[in-house]
């Protein structure tokens, strides 16, 4: 792992939030999951822009999630259209946000995200979205 200025490099993780709701809460999130983290992207995919869009948070368009299929379905089939490096980080609302991160194996990274009243580990890949969207 690489730290610059006592901040963690990570050009090839991209932090993403998807939501229609709790936007301003989303963008909390993102803010606190980037207080020691540069990453290679930061994106929040929303149905309006926020006038509140903090800079280093790119916006980007999508219809509106108007329920939980909807946000599955473009999470699982969409979201390689809007993410650019090798990884992605997801994080929602005030619920989930990164707070630890180590070395998996390799050049792995293992993002361990507070979730509410459990623990999980998030690792994933614009390829593996690509590839899992495409082999349903």
């Amino acid at each position: 792992m690489e730290w610059k200025d006592g901040r963690l490099q990570l050009p090839n993780v991209t932090l993403m939030a998807m939501t229609s709701v709790n936007v301003r809460q989303t963008i909390k999130a993102m803010q606190y999951s980037m207080r020691q983290i540069d990453f290679g992207d930061c994106v929040l995919i929303t149905h309006r822009k926020p006038f509140f869009l903090p800079k280093g948070i790119r916006y980007a368009h999508t219809s509106k999630l108007t329920n939980i299929d909807c946000f599955n379905y473009k999470m699982l089939y969409e979201l390689g259209d809007y993410i650019h490096t090798d990884f992605v980080m997801v994080v929602h609302a005030m619920s989930s946000w990164i707070m630890i991160i180590s070395v998996l194996r390799g050049r792995f990274r293992r993002m361990i995200s507070h979730t509410g009243t459990s623990t999980g580990i998030c690792v994933g890949s614009a390829t593996a979205w690509e590839s899992a969207a495409g082999g349903l």
